[in-house]
């Protein structure tokens, strides 16, 4: 029983997540579209907590970034 509820956590941590990422080099001040983002999915046991999911995007879109993004990096909430 132990075993099977140890590996259920190891199952659990590598399932991947859709996160939003920058599909380009983004700068301060960038309006974030949809064409300037990406999903990747990320194993959940490295996903930053305050990374936008992919299912969100609808709530990051035509919000103002604060600080530069570069291609691929996560899209953080603030």
């Amino acid at each position: 029983a132990q075993a099977e509820a140890a590996e259920a956590r190891v199952v659990a941590d590598h399932e991947p997540q859709r996160l939003l990422v920058a599909a380009t080099d983004l700068e301060p001040g960038t309006v974030l579209l949809t064409e300037l983002l990406a999903a990747r999915p990320v194993p959940r046991r490295y996903a930053q907590s305050s990374a936008v999911r992919a299912e969100d995007v609808g709530r990051v879109e035509g919000q103002q970034l604060r600080h530069p993004v570069k291609a691929g990096e996560p899209i953080l909430w603030p």
